[in-house]
Order: C-alpha cells, then sequence, then structure tokens
C-alpha cells in the first residue's frame, strides 16, 4: 500500500506516513468521519488557529520569538491569522448590524445644540427637529458603514499600526517583523471586540463597545512589555512615544486627505 498524498511505500502498522507525514486512511468516507475530522481541524481547540490564539493570549513571547526564529509550522501564518479574526467579526458584525444601529439610534439633544446653533450663525434656517432627525440618520449611516466595512478599516490600519510600531520600537525590528507582531496582536483584538459587541448587544449599551479601543490598548501594552522585557517605567515612556508619532501620522495623513480632496475637487469634479 502506498501513500495517498506522496506515494510513499507504507508499511502495515503505519498511522502516519515516513515520507509527508500525512495521515494513512484505510477507512471509506462517511459521515461519521467527516464530521470528526471537520470538528478537529475547524473547531477543535487543538488545531493551529485556536493553538495559536491560546498561545498569544497567555504566551505571547514564545509565539513571537519562535515565529521570527523560524519556527513556522507550529503557527498559523501572522496574516491569515489576522484575517480569520477579521473574517469572523465581519459575519457576526454583519449579522447584528441593524439591530446595533437601532439601540443606539437616540441622539442627545444637549449635544446637539452647539452644532445646531453654529448652524444657524451660518443663516441655515432649518428647524431643530428636523436637523436631530438629519444627525439621527447620519449617526445611522455611519455607524453601519463602520460596522460593515469593519475588516476593510482593519486591513488598512494594519500597515499604519506596523508603521508606528517600527518608528517606537526603532532598531529593535525590522519594518518585516513589526508586520508579523501587529498581526498577531491584531488577530487576538478582533476576539475582544466581539466579546465588547456582544456585552453591548445583551445589556443594550454601545458604550460597552466603543470601549474595546481600552483593552485593545492594554493587550498592545502586555504584549510589548512581555516581548521585549520592559519594565514598568520604560513601557510607559514606550507608550508616550507611541502617542506622539500616532499623532504625527494622524496630521500627514489629514493633510495627504486635505490635498487628495483638492485636487479630487478640481481635476474630476471641476471646480
Amino acid at each position: 500500500m502506498n501513500c495517498k498524498n506522496c506515494e510513499e511505500e507504507l508499511r502495515e502498522l503505519n498511522l502516519y506516513c515516513a515520507g509527508c507525514g500525512g495521515k494513512v486512511i484505510r477507512d471509506r468516507v462517511s459521515v461519521r468521519i467527516l464530521w470528526a475530522e471537520f470538528t478537529a481541524t475547524v473547531l477543535g481547540w487543538d488545531n493551529k488557529y485556536f493553538f495559536t490564539l491560546r498561545m498569544m493570549l497567555f504566551q505571547p513571547k514564545q509565539v513571537l520569538e519562535e515565529y521570527l526564529a523560524g519556527t513556522r509550522k507550529k503557527y498559523v501564518n501572522p496574516l491569515t491569522f489576522f484575517a480569520l479574526g477579521a473574517g469572523i467579526a465581519l459575519i457576526v458584525f454583519n449579522v447584528f448590524v441593524e439591530d446595533y444601529v437601532s439601540m443606539g439610534a437616540s441622539v442627545n439633544e444637549f449635544q446637539l445644540e452647539p452644532f445646531y446653533d453654529f448652524q444657524k450663525s451660518m443663516g441655515n434656517t432649518i428647524d431643530f427637529e428636523t436637523f436631530k432627525s438629519d444627525m439621527k440618520v447620519q449617526n445611522e449611516n455611519v455607524t453601519r458603514n463602520v460596522i460593515k466595512y469593519f475588516n476593510l478599516f482593519s486591513f488598512v490600519l494594519l500597515p499604519i499600526y506596523t508603521l508606528i510600531s517600527f518608528f517606537v520600537f526603532w532598531k529593535r525590528n525590522f519594518y518585516g517583523e513589526q508586520l508579523v507582531i501587529n498581526a498577531f496582536i491584531q488577530g487576538v483584538t478582533f476576539w475582544f471586540a466581539l466579546i465588547t459587541f456582544g456585552m453591548a448587544m445583551l445589556f443594550s449599551s454601545p458604550s460597552i463597545f466603543a470601549g474595546s479601543s481600552v483593552f485593545v490598548f492594554l493587550f498592545y501594552l502586555y504584549v510589548y512589555r512581555s516581548f521585549y522585557e520592559l519594565r514598568f517605567r520604560k513601557l510607559l515612556l514606550y507608550a508616550l512615544k507611541f502617542f506622539g508619532v500616532l499623532l504625527v501620522v494622524a496630521f500627514f495623513i489629514g493633510i495627504l486627505s486635505v490635498i487628495v480632496g483638492f485636487l479630487y475637487a478640481v481635476f474630476v469634479m471641476g471646480v
């Protein structure tokens, strides 16, 4: 009998192929076997994805050190890990997006009054109730789009977060290595977003989901402190440096957005 995967000759008692390491299958396909393989590969806590997730939660230093050192088969590829987390979050968010939007549909009149007064000072004659209704629709649309295009935003932000990390931890790791670190971290933080989203839905409080950014920040501190073995004071300095670099990057992105908008208005819209 030969291996079905690589044609290596197999002995009678072999459970795995000596050539490719594949499991020797002697039984015919059945629903029971298909289900067992599915649960072991996809749902099993010991599969590569959940193993990587568990290790990132409890032993992130080991994951990052081993992967960067060349241990690749043991863990899920960091970009795959990131994409799987984003995909799971996207499915859940899109299923419940309308419920979440309707839950946060109310508009605080006290917060709207300064904006309404500004509109009136600019010559806008719209009444307050119409203004309030328009703002409610705009808030709903913004929330709906943020949830629906969550994965797109995540993929756009990943290289930006990586760039910031690269500048913060200058000369410690190359950009590609920081990309690995950030992809693994972001892959975990999608689960924080899912948990806080579920709690927000359960308790009808959108502010709970908004607070997921706090958990993301704390997890970043936890992973980098573990990976670089930083003392609290050094970690605090790096955190302040992170926010400083973030402001600089946001400033340049804002300028770039204004320039792109101006060029679009001049050359495309003909303004």
